[in-house]
C-alpha cells in the first residue's frame, strides 16, 4: 500500500504545476483518495470541477474516476445556496472478490456558505449509476458525500465530511468501498 501511496503522490505533485488547476486530498482512517482537479471552481462562485483520481482503502480496493461538476452561482434570491449537476466515471477492482467493471453515474451537489466572517460552507453532493451505464461485474454505484468545508484562503480550503460508497456486484450486492468520517484540503494552484 505505501508504494501505491508513493507512486501516486509522485505523479500529482510532479505534474500538478503543469496539468492541474489544483489536487483534493481526502483521507481517512481505512481509505484515501487523491484528485486531480483540472479547472476548479472558487468557494464563493461558480463554474465547474473537473477531475481524474484514484482511490484505494484497506481492503485493497482500487478505483479510478473522472468526474465533471457545473456549479451555479446561487438559488434565487439567496446567494448563499448554490447548486450543481455533473457526471462522473468509475472504474474498479474489488480485490476480496476479484471483480473488477465500471459505471457512469449522474449527480448533484448543494452548497450552503453560511454568512459570517470565516467562510464555511456545508455541503451534500451524490451520484447514482443504473445498471444500464454500469458493466463489467458492477451492477450499480451509489455514493454520497455530506461535508463542512472551511474557506484557508481563495486558493485553498479544507474539510471534514461522511461518504458512503457503495457498489452493488455480480458476486454480492451492496458492497461497501467506503462508508467513513473523511478529512480533506483542496489546494489551488
Amino acid at each position: 500500500m505505501w508504494a501505491r501511496l508513493g507512486v501516486v503522490l509522485c505523479l500529482m505533485v510532479g505534474s500538478a504545476q503543469t496539468f492541474a488547476a489544483g489536487l483534493d486530498l481526502r483521507l481517512s482512517d481505512e481509505s484515501a483518495e487523491f484528485t486531480y482537479l483540472f479547472q476548479s471552481s472558487s468557494f464563493y462562485s461558480g463554474g465547474a470541477d473537473v477531475g481524474a483520481g484514484v482511490f484505494f482503502n484497506n481492503d485493497d480496493d482500487l478505483m479510478l474516476s473522472l468526474s465533471w461538476v457545473v456549479s451555479g452561482q446561487g438559488l434565487g434570491e439567496s446567494e448563499a445556496l448554490s447548486y450543481g449537476v455533473g457526471v462522473k466515471g468509475y472504474g474498479m477492482n474489488i480485490d476480496d472478490l476479484e471483480q473488477d467493471g465500471g459505471a457512469v453515474a449522474i449527480g448533484g451537489q448543494l452548497r450552503y456558505l453560511i454568512p459570517g466572517q470565516v467562510s464555511v460552507a456545508v455541503i451534500g453532493e451524490g451520484f447514482i449509476s443504473p445498471k444500464i451505464t454500469s458493466g463489467g461485474d458492477v451492477d450499480k454505484v451509489v455514493e454520497f458525500r455530506i461535508a463542512a468545508e472551511f474557506e484557508v484562503n481563495k486558493d485553498t480550503s479544507a474539510y471534514i465530511g461522511y461518504r458512503s460508497l457503495e457498489v452493488d456486484l455480480d458476486e454480492k450486492s451492496d458492497y461497501e468501498m467506503d462508508k467513513t468520517l473523511h478529512v480533506g484540503i483542496r489546494l489551488g494552484f
